[in-house]
Parts: structure tokens; sequence; C-alpha cells
């Protein structure tokens, strides 16, 4: 998914968004991207990453002003200055953002945005049934509090 402006305007969530740190809107049922967002936050060093659930006020602002359904959470969302990335360029962005040695994954920028975001797409569809899924966020750790919104 290209990158496409956010416009929060109407919404009273849009003041929680971080000016100067990118913030990823992840599903929190889905035991995958729990995980996965526990990985970033562990690798994320500078402290420069911050966290929210698309089950959320801000998370369901954020995919409501994107017109994406907020019942269906088949992407992550990177939101960078009020620019938001989904699928396999969230991925790239953010693992770039968290310096040596993730910032060589983005070689895989080479893979045409088609191929990376069907396969995107395919473990997405079928993250339930692979990994499983959660009533609640796996992210209620207290040394995460700093970076969940």
């Amino acid at each position: 998914m290209a990158a496409r402006l956010l416009d929060l305007t109407g919404y009273p969530e849009s003041d929680q968004i971080p000016e100067k740190f990118p913030l990823v809107v992840f599903d929190s049922d889905c035991i995958l991207c729990s995980r996965s967002m526990r990985f970033l936050a562990w690798m994320d060093r500078r402290n420069i990453v911050r966290l929210t659930p698309a089950q959320g006020k801000l998370g369901e602002a954020i995919y409501q002003a994107m017109d994406m359904p907020i019942d269906n959470y088949e992407t992550f969302l990177l939101v960078e200055q009020s620019l938001v990335w989904g699928k396999s360029d969230a991925i790239l962005r953010m693992v770039y953002r968290l310096g040596w040695p993730w910032r060589a994954l983005g070689l895989l920028r080479v893979i045409p945005r088609p191929v990376r975001d069907s396969v995107y797409t395919l473990v997405a569809r079928h993250r339930y049934k692979i990994f499983g899924r959660r009533q609640a966020c796996g992210l209620n750790q207290p040394s995460l509090s700093d970076k969940i919104i």
C-alpha cells in the first residue's frame, strides 16, 4: 500500500498521535501481531516507536479516516508525519528505522510491491487460523507502558 495522507480533522483522538515518533496501529486480537509488536518494542533500542491497538479509539479513528473497515484489520498501519503506510511497505519502513541489522531487510524493496503485498495479504488472511487469537492485547506489560498509546 503506497503512502496515503491521514486527515483526522474532526476526530478528537487526533491529538494522541505523536508528532516526532512513528506510530504503529496493529490488531491486538491477533497473537502474531501482538508478538510482532512486542518484538518491535524490544528491538527499539532508541525508543522511537509508539504502538496503538486497532481496536482502541485512536486505532479505530485512523482506520475510519483511511476509509478502512474497523472490523477487519488485514494490515497494520505505520503513521509517520501524517502519512500512512500499510502492508509490506509499513513493515519495511518500520524495520529500516530500527537500524542495523534490521535495516538490511530494506533490500526486500527490490521485490515488486504487488508480490510483497500478496504474500502479506495471504498471511494476514490466515493469521488467526495459523497463530491464534486472544481477546486482550498481549502488550499490557509495564515495561511497554511508555510505548502504548
